[in-house]
């Protein structure tokens, strides 16, 4: 997040385990839910709205515009991997790619199996020659889009703040999480810090809208048939853009 735009090795977010990749959904249960994804201070700034689709072991996602409603990305994500849709990248042409393995959950922060853990026992990140133990600390109460939640600051070796793997803390910056209560699923994600000349670097990604639901209609969005369908728009896309592109160069 942050660390990408800033250009550091790494910030010690947690390290990725096990539940960080489990999305806590009870099996035959989809969640359903709406995020705004907005980052500021930076040549790169974005008002993105996410809307996902998430059950125990296959998610999608799609990402437009908030202003203008252009759809900008998606991905889709089973047991074979994730199949991406970078249909407005920042440089270069549209592409549709694969990748096998896990990835990251939707939603407005880490799915709440991981964020338990961290809450009630911190995770150790960082890399063995610069080992970094996140922790999170109550601030107080907080309540996004219905839900009651408690807003924690996320510690880094005890301290607040960010850290670059091998060259330390990062000055001024804060990452604060607000989880609901008793579940610990994530409301909101907010990683700031300084940004040289364009100011304060600040990532917050927001629920907007969520619902749990067994219904069939939120279902049909995860099978089989519906992601070949959607790749295939997909690339329909990528190629009517790409075709454009190199008409308008003649």
């Amino acid at each position: 997040m942050v660390a990408a735009v800033l250009g550091v090795p790494a910030v010690a977010a947690a390290a990725p385990t096990p539940s960080s990749y489990d999305a806590g959904i009870p099996p035959g249960m989809v969640e359903h839910g709406v995020v705004s994804s907005v980052l500021t201070g930076a040549p790169s700034a974005w008002n993105h709205r996410i809307e996902y689709w998430v059950s125990a072991d296959r998610w999608r996602e799609q990402t437009t515009d908030a202003r203008t409603g252009e759809l900008l990305g998606g991905r889709l994500h089973d047991a074979g991997g994730t199949t991406w849709l970078q249909y407005k990248p920042v440089n270069g042409d549209p592409r549709v790619l694969h990748f096998s393995g896990n990835d990251s959950v939707p939603g407005p922060g880490l799915p709440a199996p991981y964020n338990r853990v961290l809450a009630e026992t911190g995770v150790m990140g960082g890399t063995a020659k610069y080992p970094i133990m996140v922790t999170l600390q109550p601030i107080g109460p907080q309540t996004i889009a219905g839900f009651a939640g408690t807003r924690y600051e996320q510690l880094s070796n005890g301290q607040p703040g960010q850290v670059a793997v091998g060259h330390g803390p990062i000055p001024d910056s804060h990452t604060i999480v607000v989880l609901q209560d008793g579940t610990y699923q994530p409301l909101m994600t907010d990683a700031s810090a300084p940004n040289g000349r364009y100011g304060r670097i600040d990532q917050r990604e927001t629920l907007v809208s969520r619902e749990t639901t067994p219904t069939a209609q939120a279902s049909v969005r995860l099978t089989k048939e519906s992601f070949a369908r959607t790749v295939k728009s997909w690339k329909a896309k990528v190629a009517k853009a790409k075709a454009n592109k190199k008409k308008h160069k003649k």
